[in-house]
């Protein structure tokens, strides 16, 4: 009897066990992600104080609206970025939904959301809209794999998260 107490005792402590790693991850999710949201929110402020005068270091409120951009306050990421990449970046010819296949994709990839071509046609930046676990299906790894193999930049943007304004106009800037 004393035997069974005691691996009743540790199949329920594994169980707990279970609960806790799972409870641990997430709290640990968290944090990463606010984090990186503050590390985010910080270099945006310091680029917008070393580019000064362009759209993107404008005087901006708390909720990171920029001027011009009021009227997409509760608008999806997808809409945002076709804002601004047509307001902010208007040399450069974007295709949304491209399929892998256009730069030499053999297998099943995911289409990048957007493509960004400069003028001789080369692609300047690839953005993927993924979700929080997108990032870890085949698909998007052999899509991002493939860009990098190509020489393009890919970026994410996570269409859960809030990607305030002011966020998406310094990362376009970044990069582009």
């Amino acid at each position: 009897m004393v035997g069974l107490q005691i691996t009743t005792f540790i199949f329920r402590g594994g169980y707990q066990m279970g609960f806790l790693d799972s409870l641990l991850k997430k709290t640990v999710s968290k944090v990463v992600s606010e984090t990186a949201n503050s590390v985010a929110n910080t270099i945006n402020n310091s680029l917008s104080q070393a580019v000064g005068g362009s759209a993107s270091s404008a005087k901006k409120s708390n909720d990171g609206m920029l001027p011009g951009y009021e009227h997409l306050r509760n608008a999806m990421v997808e809409e945002k970025l076709d804002a601004v990449l047509a307001k902010e970046f208007p040399q450069y010819t974007v295709e949304r939904e491209v399929s892998a296949t256009a730069f030499g994709g053999l297998d099943t990839y995911m289409p990048y959301s957007y493509v960004i071509y400069d003028e001789a046609r080369n692609p300047k930046l690839i953005i993927m809209i993924v979700s929080h676990n997108t990032c870890v299906s085949a698909a998007y790894k052999r899509s991002r794999e493939l860009s990098e193999a190509n020489g393009f930049t890919l970026i994410n943007f996570v269409a859960a998260f809030e990607n305030r304004m002011d966020y998406i106009v310094n990362r376009l800037h970044q990069y582009l």
